[in-house]
């Protein structure tokens, strides 16, 4: 959806850069509302109009208002082919006060919310590989690295948490530390329907807890660092 968007708002900031005069101000709006079962967004500008000669055809490949600019004709195009990917529709409204709209209209369901995951770490090099993992597969991140910290995380109210992923040292001083072990008990009670992944170098203490912990991982085993595929995949079965 974001390259529909980036398609439409570019051609609407050349159509005003075209259409410049200073007797109007120039302006460029985007608004985002509900309709029935559907997302409606709008993108509105007071730019060059669209030729009527074109208007009917605009989405077809190769139909360009700016062919002379330099432009392909490809793009609405392919921001149309977007929208219906995702069971959409695009179109061209015609507004009687000289602003032009393009709307994109689709089902609700293809506005997900992103996914809540809590990255519990006092290695912050790890912190920021995991978190990066699991933004490329959909996730909004919150991070923690040490015992405190993770605590006021758990507790913050009315968060729906899918996923946390803990470590099981949580003191950058002590490697030994094991203050990650107290707070598998804190997430169960607090956040029952939340997946939690151990990642660590101290696995075996965790071993008691493997009734309450989704997945154990060794940060590196003798086959080397976790793999990204195989977390990314890992997480994506615990998501079924």
């Amino acid at each position: 959806m974001s390259n529909c968007l980036y398609i439409l708002i570019d051609n609407a900031a050349f159509a005003v850069t075209n259409n410049y005069s200073e007797n109007e101000e120039p302006f460029i709006e985007v608004s985002i509302y509900r309709q029935n079962s559907s997302i409606v967004i709008d993108i509105n500008d007071n730019g060059e109009n669209i030729s009527e000669s074109i208007k009917s055809v605009i989405f077809y490949p190769g139909i360009s208002s700016r062919k002379q600019y330099g432009g392909t004709g490809y793009g609405l195009w392919r921001a149309m082919a977007i929208c219906k990917s995702m069971h959409g529709n695009l179109e061209l409204i015609d507004n009687s006060n000289a602003v032009k709209t393009f709307r994109m209209t689709l089902p609700d369901n293809q506005i997900t919310k992103k996914k809540l995951a809590y990255v519990i770490d006092d290695e912050t090099s790890w912190v920021r590989i995991i978190k990066r993992w699991l933004e490329e597969i959909g996730y909004n991140v919150k991070t923690a690295n040490n015992y405190e910290d993770a605590i006021s995380l758990i507790k913050e109210p009315e968060n729906d948490v899918s996923l946390i992923t803990l470590d099981i040292a949580l003191n950058a001083i002590d490697s030994y530390n094991i203050d990650g072990l107290k707070l598998i008990n804190l997430i169960k009670e607090s956040l029952k329907n939340t997946k939690l992944v151990v990642i660590s170098g101290l696995v075996d203490k965790a071993e008691q807890y493997t009734n309450q912990i989704d997945f154990l991982l060794e940060k590196v085993s003798d086959h080397g660092a976790i793999d990204k595929n195989v977390f990314q995949s890992l997480i994506k079965q615990l998501e079924k």
